[in-house]
């Protein structure tokens, strides 16, 4: 049985008079889901006071990436071209938003404003913020604060506004498409499994979320209250800005139904293109395929969620992350076709991206582990014949790298950087063959503590550590049936001995016995719980998941003998 969903036989009546409900669902969660009101445009209001009567746009190269509302009722629309703005808007105030530096500390106060209400709080981009509140509406219910403003609503206790099967319009960020959701007719039969009532209490605790974070921190927010993240999210869409939508689990079937595909979190633009070409265009028609079919079309993972979701089934957690898994910088732009240009855009990426790795260096002692480069090639998507053309094509490569290679302290890192992104530029687009670039991402992740595998060693004992930071025992020459971090050492011929280091997955070595490995290794799996190992025929590794330097020391050039590893652990 699912964590946010159980099931009981109530057999009561509804409220507004039906049939008798018999199988009910237990509401075990309470969402919030907050969206900041123009986001970017905000930052630079809260920074100026001034500019919030005037019209205002942020500018990022040639395009107004968002305005605020008094530019809106001008005319001007986000992703607008600079000149068709200021066509609408003469008088239109422009920040230029291409320094993100800003709108990330903002983010990240806000995140702690939120943290203050629940740690069960989840971050989407910079903008928006899932919180979990199930225990604060469970704790606040039959208090007098929140039984007075329920008594006092005349929303039927709801703090504005209900979702109470209104016809409305949602339009999709990314292509202006709009779905229109007709006004519900039938008389519905609310559940009764108590989410009614927390629902309530629910919408007023929002509403004093959104009014201290207004005070204390002068930024406004849309916010949707329902029981998933699902509903939490889309119902926010339903009154902006600076309101809040209240969804009730019986509307959510009708609700969803109407919408267009694309407006499911989750189904991007392929996966859309894909539901289009079999004629699948709103939420009603997805729920006439059948869970195979979804998972043939789009894979496993999409498929399986597509097909609960468009039926309103969503059980996923509020996942609170500390930090950022990755960190990227990106730069899109009309188009590039020499080499020279495309290392000096990535070099200004880089420079970008180096900043924010020594702040969080500084703040959590982490490296990053991983490398990856990102293209979109409009020569490319035009020979995949993709329609997009000159938005999609989307390619990356990526590799490991060592993780003293961002140190500070490296005098070359950015040397080293673009010699290691040109590289895999190259297995993008080979150099005999022709190109026309309107994107290029840099991205790091996979940050672990510097200083060794867990922040205490800089050579191979680092390596062969626990989690908890515990030594390793005297490995008992087979692998632990329960996966556990051991060494193995056994004859894999007569010149080479293996030995596998056990460490949520695995990691390989061949050391011959002349203590230097003679041909390249690796253990690879596609999957984030294994480590991937590569070395030249020196002992020296060339990259991959493996956290820490093989050497002796600092020193990367010393080859790791097998003799180090006997010494190491008295084999």
């Amino acid at each position: 049985m699912a964590d946010g969903l159980a099931f009981e036989d109530v057999g009561v009546r509804s409220e507004t008079g039906g049939k008798c409900v018999g199988q009910q669902q237990l509401h075990k969660r309470i969402i919030a889901h907050f969206d900041m009101d123009c986001f970017y445009a905000q930052v630079e209001m809260v920074q100026n006071t001034r500019l919030r009567e005037l019209p205002l746009g942020i500018q990022q190269k040639n395009i107004i990436v968002t305005c605020n509302y008094p530019a809106r009722a001008r005319g001007v629309r986000k992703l607008q071209r600079l000149t068709a703005a200021f066509e609408a808007c003469p008088d239109l105030v422009i920040r230029d938003g291409s320094n993100l530096t800003r709108y990330r500390e903002a983010s990240e106060n806000i995140l702690d404003y939120f943290k203050g209400f629940t740690p069960l709080v989840e971050r989407l981009g910079l903008d928006e913020f899932f919180l979990d509140i199930t225990n604060q509406v469970n704790h606040s219910s039959g208090s007098s604060e929140f039984e007075q403003q329920i008594s006092l609503s005349e929303d039927e206790g709801f703090s504005p506004h209900l979702y109470r099967g209104l016809k409305l319009t949602l339009t999709e960020t990314q292509t202006g498409r709009k779905s229109h959701v007709p006004a519900r007719t039938k008389e519905v039969e609310h559940c009764r499994c108590g989410c009614y009532e927390k629902l309530q209490t629910a919408s007023h605790l929002a509403q004093k979320i959104r009014t201290e974070l207004f005070r204390k921190l002068g930024y406004t927010a849309s916010a949707g209250i329902s029981t998933s993240k699902l509903m939490a999210k889309l119902c926010g869409e339903v009154h902006k800005p600076n309101q809040q939508t209240t969804m009730l689990p019986a509307y959510t079937p009708d609700f969803l139904s109407a919408l267009r595909v694309r407006k499911l979190p989750g189904c991007g633009y392929a996966s859309s293109k894909k539901l289009h070409d079999l004629g699948i265009i709103y939420v009603t028609e997805l729920r006439e395929l059948s869970k195979q079919k979804l998972i043939s079309v789009l894979g496993e993972s999409i498929g399986s969620r597509l097909y609960m979701i468009c039926r309103g089934q969503d059980d996923s957690e509020v996942r609170p992350r500390e930090k950022e898994k990755t960190m990227s910088e990106e730069d899109s732009f009309l188009g590039s076709n020499n080499v020279v240009d495309v290392e000096s855009r990535i070099s200004r990426l880089l420079l970008g991206l180096i900043k924010r790795i020594d702040r969080r260096f500084q703040k959590h002692g982490e490296l990053p582990s991983l490398l990856r480069l990102t293209i979109r090639d409009r020569v490319a998507a035009k020979k995949n014949e993709q329609k997009s053309g000159y938005f999609g094509g989307r390619s990356s490569k990526q590799t490991g790298v060592q993780i003293s290679l961002f140190h500070p302290e490296e005098t070359k890192r950015e040397e080293k950087a673009i010699e290691i992104l040109m590289q895999l530029f190259f297995k993008l687009v080979p150099r005999s063959l022709h190109f026309h670039l309107t994107l290029l991402n840099v991205a790091v992740g996979r940050f672990q503590p510097f200083g060794g595998a867990y922040g205490k060693q800089t050579g191979i004992k680092s390596f062969f550590y626990r989690d908890e930071g515990e030594k390793c025992k005297k490995p008992d020459y087979k692998r632990s049936s329960e996966g556990h971090h051991e060494i193995t050492k056994r004859k894999a011929s007569s010149e080479t001995l293996v030995y596998f280091a056990h460490k949520r997955g695995r990691a390989e070595l061949r050391i011959n016995e002349e203590g230097t490995m003679t041909r390249p290794v690796a253990a690879k799996e596609d999957s984030d719980k294994h480590l991937s190992v590569y070395s030249d025929e020196k002992g020296k590794v060339e990259g991959g998941d493996f956290p820490a330097s093989f050497g002796h020391g600092d020193n990367e050039e010393t080859p790791v003998t097998a003799k180090d590893i006997d010494d190491l652990f008295d084999l």
